[in-house]
């Protein structure tokens, strides 16, 4: 009787494990790999906030223009204007007039009156923040004033959150929201708590995306005047010594000057713009491209 014979068994040797050089090739690939994506994580980091500034001075200046061609005024103060410069913030109130001075001259009634038209300076409503005593003036830097003319009065809940309700079409310009009224503004868009800031008890002012306030500066009627930074208006908090000039005149001819700080977050001393000092150098602005260090373009 034929015996079947058992099938032969081969085994191969198993490894033990991954040898010495494989393990340093696999660490260096993971090295390079982690470097790619950290670079690629802090690129994102960085042009996140330069992104957020390109689209708050865009959106900014839009609201500006549309404000002008709704209003026909082609400026917004960033002050109190004397006559030949601006001399201090804008003084808001709810009434201009009084027994001594019917007819109020100031600047500041001026220019309402050229926005809003006939109304009624003794009576225009609360500008102020609810709570605040009716009777005080107001007073608002640059960027607080170019916030308040293009989005209007402001609920501030105290807790950073801020409603942006427009100007009535009316005799009281500052009288409160009423639902499904007409409303002048506001004009700044989708305006998100990354694109402004209220602490409690103030109105809110607009910043750029590494949270400094934005430089506001206006040449008084929109017109360029000579070389002279006196001419403008719009050191507030954190603004700069003055705006930027070329060898032909104001930076921007449309009138005004909306500068961010940077990453850095210190202002330039404004002045000639080709000679931008090193702690400006990477601030942008609504009138250039690129930062301000690489010079009009």
């Amino acid at each position: 009787m034929l015996r079947r014979s058992e099938p032969v068994q081969t085994r191969a040797r198993a490894r033990a494990g991954f040898t010495l050089i494989e393990l340093l090739v696999v660490i260096a690939i993971i090295a390079v790999l982690m470097g790619v994506l950290l670079a690629g994580v802090m690129g994102a980091f960085k042009a996140g906030p330069r992104a957020q500034t390109t689209s708050t001075l865009s959106a900014l200046a839009n609201a500006i223009n549309t404000f002008g061609s709704e209003t026909k005024v082609p400026y917004v103060p960033s002050g109190t204007w004397s006559g030949s410069a601006w001399t201090g913030p804008f003084r808001l109130r709810n009434s201009y007039t009084s027994t001594t001075n019917p007819n109020d001259q100031s600047f500041e009634a001026q220019y309402i009156v050229r926005v809003f038209g006939r109304v009624t300076l003794d009576n225009l409503g609360n500008p102020g923040l609810p709570g605040n005593d009716t009777s005080a003036p107001v007073t608002l830097d640059a960027n607080q004033t170019l916030l308040f003319f293009v989005n209007g009065l402001q609920d501030n809940d105290g807790q950073g959150n801020v409603a942006f309700r427009g100007f009535q079409k009316g005799q009281k310009p500052f009288t409160p929201f009423t639902q499904g009224e007409n409303r002048l503004g506001p004009f700044f868009g989708e305006i998100t708590k990354r694109q402004y800031s209220a602490p409690a008890g103030q109105f809110a002012r607009i910043i750029d995306g590494w949270g400094t306030p934005i430089a506001y500066f206006t040449a008084y009627n929109a017109k360029q005047t000579a070389l002279n930074s006196g001419a403008y208006g719009g050191a507030n908090s954190a603004g700069p010594a003055g705006p930027f000039f070329t060898s032909t005149g104001y930076a921007n001819p449309a009138g005004f000057q909306l500068i961010s700080a940077g990453e850095n977050k210190q202002f330039g001393a404004g002045g000639n713009w080709a000679s931008v000092n090193q702690q400006g150098a990477d601030d942008r602005a609504n009138f250039s491209p690129n930062n301000l260090g690489a010079g009009p373009q």
